[in-house]
């Protein structure tokens, strides 16, 4: 679908919600610009944030820094050093920097926290 079409339909909305018309125009133009999205626009729902940050198996850097209310960067001194630890380097090339993505296994979350804990 192109941009105007979906900018013409949201519009379309807007404008419906603020003026007062009868009911059944105003259900019916719902009803169209709601079946012309989901029939030309497919968007697979986000699994990401479906489940809680405690059921989740692997977390990232941010997730363990909001569960533990630590920094990032004190989270990344913690886990980079241990074993089960999931790091992918992406190297550094000409006129780009190299990252690492971090991710951390709910064992080896359990496993530190614990110690940390006492």
């Amino acid at each position: 679908m192109s941009y105007k079409r979906f900018n013409l339909l949201t519009e379309l909305r807007k404008f419906v919600a603020a003026k007062p018309m009868k009911a059944d125009a105003a259900t019916l133009l719902h009803l169209v610009a709601d079946d012309y999205l989901s029939a030309r626009h497919r968007v697979q729902p986000l699994t990401r944030h479906t489940r809680p940050l405690s059921e989740k198996d692997v977390f990232t850097v941010s997730d363990v820094a909001a569960m533990t209310g630590w920094s990032r960067q004190t989270i990344i001194r913690m886990f980079q050093d241990e074993r089960g630890t999931l790091i992918r380097p992406t190297p550094e090339r000409l006129h780009k920097r190299g990252y690492r993505s971090i991710r951390i296994p709910r064992f080896v979350y359990e496993r530190v926290i614990g110690k940390v804990s006492v």
